[in-house]
């Protein structure tokens, strides 16, 4: 193995750092300056920056892995009807409210707070969060227009 090589690939290690973040985001909502990321994710300072360059690069690297997230588990269940168009309609909107307001909603905080502050990161929280989450949504609307369940 090469010096300071863990045998694990660099897609492992960036993995497991995001895991960590993520789920301090989702607990507490925000991530400290890089020194705290380290401690958090359990590694130096100097690996944050070899992989995310800055605290910047960080956050929106947590900002896609939530994108990803969703897109894999939450978006399959919003994105196809289910029932005839208001029942469908009625039941995309609740499931998408009732998840603002529980457990992505910390995600949300993340992403406007940080997107206050830099508008890269708004970008990433708009691309990678809200629009794809509106997508899932507005996908599930034109289906049921599609097949002339709906004027639109």
């Amino acid at each position: 193995r090469p010096r300071g090589s863990s045998g694990s690939t660099r897609r492992e290690r960036e993995d497991k750092i995001l895991d960590a973040l993520a789920g301090h985001v989702m607990r507490h909502k925000r991530l400290p300056a890089l020194a705290g990321i380290a401690e958090i994710a359990g590694v130096s300072v100097a690996t944050l920056v070899h992989y995310f360059q800055t605290r910047q690069g960080v956050c929106a690297a947590v900002l896609r892995r939530f994108g990803e997230t969703g897109r894999r588990f939450y978006l399959p269940k919003t994105r196809e009807p289910a029932g005839p168009a208001p029942d469908s309609i009625r039941d995309v909107c609740s499931y998408v409210a009732d998840a603002m307001a529980g457990p992505v909603h910390s995600i949300h905080e993340f992403g406007f707070v940080e997107g206050l502050q830099d508008g890269t990161l708004a970008r990433e929280y708009l691309v990678e969060v809200l629009d794809a989450t509106l997508d899932a949504v507005a996908g599930r609307i034109a289906e049921h227009a599609r097949r002339g369940e709906l004027q639109v």
